[in-house]
């Protein structure tokens, strides 16, 4: 079952166009991260496993975050929404700036050098830019998993300002071993589908792929820790 944090993120979006930058003055050094932070909800219950997402905002000139914390809400909130079929579940562990140099991201090399110094394999780490160019056509696209050039294994999602709600589900589908597909009603279909994007969900193929790459990815990424803090063993 949805929190009321994520049916309250998911209405909220509902209402906001999903290019919709932070106002004027809505900066980190005004609050931003706590404001964006407080609309997320921790690892849904019901799931078997559950994953960290670092969420990286870059800035404009003016050190105006390019999306609203109720753009990221909304994302995530999709996302929790498509893998709940496979009981995989994710918890903003932090919201931080994304810095103003690469705010667009034009080239293979600057998607490398967006993520490299800040990478760390125990969480997901997700930088959202205001434009994100196709590097293979002319154009722009709406997002992407990479992986580091230099070191493959080193890997995040790129997510573009003017992204709709379900494409953070979709990069997250290609994080955990899915490919682009033609079946219909698939997330990870890119073809050409009648059905609505936000009622894509994975096949029973996928669901199978991702349920096998949570498993390997529990013993390697530190799943969140859901027990009470009083329950919680010193380290």
């Amino acid at each position: 079952m949805l929190s009321l944090r994520v049916i309250t993120a998911l209405c909220l979006a509902l209402a906001a166009p999903p290019s919709a930058h932070a106002a004027p003055g809505d900066t980190f050094a005004s609050g931003y991260a706590d404001a964006a932070m407080a609309l997320m909800s921790p690892c849904p219950e019901a799931a078997a496993r559950c994953f960290g997402v670092r969420l990286h905002v870059t800035e404009g000139d003016d050190a105006t975050p390019v999306v609203t914390g109720a753009w990221l809400a909304e994302q995530v909130a999709h996302a929790e929404l498509v893998f709940a079929d496979v009981a995989v579940g994710f918890e903003v562990v932090a919201v931080v700036p994304g810095g103003a140099e690469l705010h667009r991201v034009l080239t293979r090399a600057e998607r490398d050098a967006i993520g490299r110094e800040a990478y760390d394999r125990r969480v997901i780490d997700v930088w959202v830019v205001a434009q994100l160019a196709n590097v293979d056509d002319p154009g722009d696209i709406r997002g992407v998993h990479w992986r580091d050039r230099e070191r493959r294994s080193d890997r995040w999602i790129l997510l573009s300002a003017v992204a709709p709600a379900q494409v953070l589900a979709h990069e997250l589908g290609h994080f955990f071993g899915l490919p682009h597909n033609d079946t219909p009603g698939s997330l990870m279909n890119n073809i050409g589908d009648p059905t609505p994007a936000v009622e894509r969900r994975f096949a029973a193929a996928e669901q199978r792929k991702v349920t096998g790459s949570a498993r390997r990815f529990a013993k390697a990424r530190a799943p969140v820790d859901r027990r009470a803090p009083e329950t919680k063993r010193s380290r």
